[in-house]
């Protein structure tokens, strides 16, 4: 009876296979006849997506505007739905949701921004970075120290175990490294030059001609007046480097001004009631501990930069041209030389085509 009852089954699902097979032939043949479309939501979905050359509907509505224009209105659509649906979440959404999406930008802002300012800093020569990082690290110790053995004056109640001898005494060691270190690693090409990225050889390097900043200057300061000269020198003649006067101005920010950004921070801890950020460092606390003045340090030295030292640099001119197409390259090399021609600055150059 087991041996029929399987013959049978058997028999009834070779007879179902043969009555699918022709109609899923027939379904394929209509499909690519193109004559009928059985699936209709399908069908409407792929003629509003695509259409002749494969092109969007969004593109065939916008094929009538410039480039310039075209983006302005996809940019314009697209912020006006993100705008509407956070005022959506804002209607819904309770107070609580509207304070935790301000913590979340203000925690950007703090560390994230500063961290990319940091980050800008080191494109600009390896010694920007290392000599902020450890200019702070020798005024907190520094400042311990002097605290701790001479300390008797508090600086300020959001901090009590911080004085102004352990202020005044960091201020002072912080200046003198500050000098020491600049000298130090100023006699390494490989620190001072930018990252710059070679295109033969694919990968960033940091060969270049060492800057003005970085190369020995002579200096003259006067000390005596005119009716003096029989007494004193008329002046003091130096050598030294140019970035040793960067650093002295880095150096007195760690000092007088970057303890701030601990005080910043104390205050942030007092509204929470807590001691530490964490417990990675022992007595020290957590990692946001440690980097609470750093943050405030490398977005000083990143204007300072940008502000007082930075220069013009053909090199990064030329890469930022070599990322265009072709066609804009050459239209911007017959550009510059129309432009130095009109000025006499190619003398007796000429360019043939």
């Amino acid at each position: 009876m087991i041996g029929e009852d399987e013959n049978v089954r058997k028999r009834q699902l070779n007879a179902s296979d043969a009555k699918v097979e022709p109609n899923q032939e027939s379904d394929y043949d209509d499909r690519s006849d193109g004559s009928e479309c059985k699936f209709e939501d399908v069908c409407s979905t792929s003629n509003l997506v695509t259409s002749e050359g494969g092109a969007t509907s969004m593109e065939q509505a916008l094929s009538g505007l410039s480039a310039r224009w075209r983006n302005w209105v996809i940019r314009g659509v697209f912020s006006f739905f993100m705008l509407l649906a956070f005022s959506f979440v804002i209607y819904l959404g309770p107070l609580a949701l509207i304070t935790i999406f301000a913590w979340t930008h203000v925690t950007l802002l703090l560390i994230v921004a500063q961290s990319y300012l940091i980050i800008q800093n080191i494109f600009e020569g390896t010694i920007w970075f290392i000599v902020p990082v450890l200019l702070i690290i020798c005024n907190d110790m520094t400042a311990y120290l002097f605290g701790f053995f001479f300390g008797r004056t508090p600086l300020i109640k959001l901090s009590p175990k911080k004085t102004w001898e352990g202020f005044l005494g960091g201020a002072f060691s912080t200046i003198i490294f500050s000098l020491l270190l600049s000298y130090v690693l100023l006699q390494f090409p490989q620190l001072v030059c930018p990252a710059t990225y070679n295109e033969l050889k694919e990968t960033f390097t940091t060969d270049c001609q060492v800057a003005a900043t970085f190369k020995l200057q002579n200096y003259s300061i006067p000390i005596a007046p005119a009716f003096l000269h029989f007494l004193l020198p008329r002046s003091i003649n130096f050598r030294t480097y140019p970035f040793m006067f960067h650093s002295l101005t880095m150096a007195l920010f760690a000092s007088l001004i970057g303890p701030f950004g601990g005080f910043f921070a104390s205050g942030f801890k007092r509204a929470f009631k807590i001691k530490d950020f964490g417990a990675v460092i022992p007595g020290h606390g957590g990692l946001m501990d440690r980097f609470d003045c750093q943050l405030l340090m490398g977005t000083f030295v990143h204007v300072f930069i940008h502000t007082y030292v930075r220069v013009s640099d053909p090199t990064k001119v030329v890469q930022r041209i070599m990322m265009l197409n072709n066609d804009v390259q050459i239209e911007v090399f017959m550009l510059l030389y129309q432009r130095l021609s009109a000025a006499g600055l190619l003398g007796n150059f000429t360019l043939t085509v």
